[in-house]
C-alpha cells in the first residue's frame, strides 16, 4: 500500500517538472534551425528584385559641387568675355586725299627796284600720306602732286609729317606738322615789260601745320578725314638780265585737305 502511494506522488510531480524545464538551446549547426530573416540594409533591394543604378552625388544634392568646379567655371566665363579693342589699331595707316593751297607768282615787272607784284593762284592736287607709326604719336611720309588751271602750272613734293592724335574710338582728332620739298613750275624769269615773263620749274620748299579729325565709317577700318591748316611756301625767282641773282618769295596761305584713310 505504501508502494502505491509513492507511485501516485511521482506521477503527480512529472507535469510540474516538465513545465519548469527550459527548452533546449538552439543549435546553429542544426539544418532544421532557421532564424528570422534580417531586415535588408539601406540602399539594397530584396532578393529577386532589380537593383537600381546608384544616384550620382550631383543629383542627390543639386547645391553641392566639388571645390575644383568653381574655378573651372570662372575660367570658362572669363574666356568667353571679349577683350576691349586695342588703341594701337585706331590710327589710320594710309590716307588718300584731295588738297588745295594757293601759291603766288610774279605778275608784273618790278618798278624802281622794288619787289614785283604777285598774284595768287590756287593749286588743286592729290596727296598720299603713309604712316608707319600711327598711335598717339603719328609719323609718316607725304607725297603730293597738284596743278594750277590758269597757266597749267604744276608742283610735286615729298615731305615728312609728324603729329599727335587722341584715339577715342570712332572720332580721332589730331594735330600735324610737316616739311616738304620739291619742284614747282611758276614764273621764274621776269625782266621788264619789253620781255615776256617765262615760266620754268624752280625749287619749292614748304612748312605746314594742320588740325583735323579722322572719323570711322561704320564698323570697318575705313575713315573719312578732314583737316585745315596754314602752309608757308618758298621758291626761287629772278628779275633782270642776271639770272644768277636769285630771289626768294615767301608766302603763307590757308590749306584744306579732305580724303579717306585706312
Amino acid at each position: 500500500m505504501v508502494r502505491g502511494a509513492v507511485l501516485l506522488v511521482s506521477i503527480a510531480m512529472v507535469p510540474g517538472a516538465m513545465a519548469q524545464t527550459p527548452p533546449p538551446a538552439a543549435d546553429d549547426d542544426d539544418p532544421a534551425f532557421a532564424r528570422e530573416p534580417a531586415a535588408p540594409a539601406a540602399g539594397t533591394a530584396p532578393e529577386g528584385e532589380p537593383v537600381p543604378d546608384p544616384v550620382p552625388y550631383t543629383e542627390e544634392d543639386p547645391g553641392f559641387s566639388p571645390a575644383t568646379a568653381a574655378p573651372a567655371t570662372a575660367l570658362r566665363g572669363r574666356a568667353r568675355r571679349p577683350s576691349p579693342p586695342s588703341d594701337e589699331g585706331i590710327g589710320i595707316g594710309v590716307r588718300f586725299a584731295y588738297r588745295t593751297v594757293a601759291i603766288p607768282e610774279p605778275s608784273a615787272a618790278p618798278a624802281g627796284g622794288i619787289e614785283p607784284a604777285f598774284q595768287d593762284d590756287r593749286f588743286h592736287g592729290l596727296c598720299l600720306d603713309v604712316y608707319p607709326i600711327a598711335w598717339y604719336l603719328r609719323i609718316g611720309l607725304s607725297t603730293q602732286i597738284a596743278f594750277e588751271p590758269r597757266q597749267n602750272d604744276w608742283l610735286a613734293t615729298e615731305g615728312l609729317i609728324v603729329g599727335l592724335q587722341r584715339p577715342t574710338g570712332r572720332w580721332t582728332p589730331f594735330v600735324e606738322a610737316g616739311a616738304h620739298v620739291g619742284l614747282v613750275r611758276r614764273t621764274f624769269y621776269l625782266f621788264d615789260e619789253r620781255i615776256p615773263a617765262q615760266d620754268s620749274p624752280t625749287l619749292l620748299w614748304a612748312f605746314q601745320g594742320e588740325v583735323g579729325v579722322d572719323a570711322r565709317l561704320g564698323g570697318g577700318s575705313a575713315a573719312a578725314t578732314v583737316s585745315v591748316g596754314l602752309q608757308r611756301s618758298s621758291f626761287f625767282y629772278t628779275t633782270g638780265q642776271d639770272t644768277s641773282n636769285l630771289l626768294v618769295k615767301n608766302d603763307t596761305a590757308l590749306s584744306l585737305k579732305v580724303g579717306l584713310g585706312y
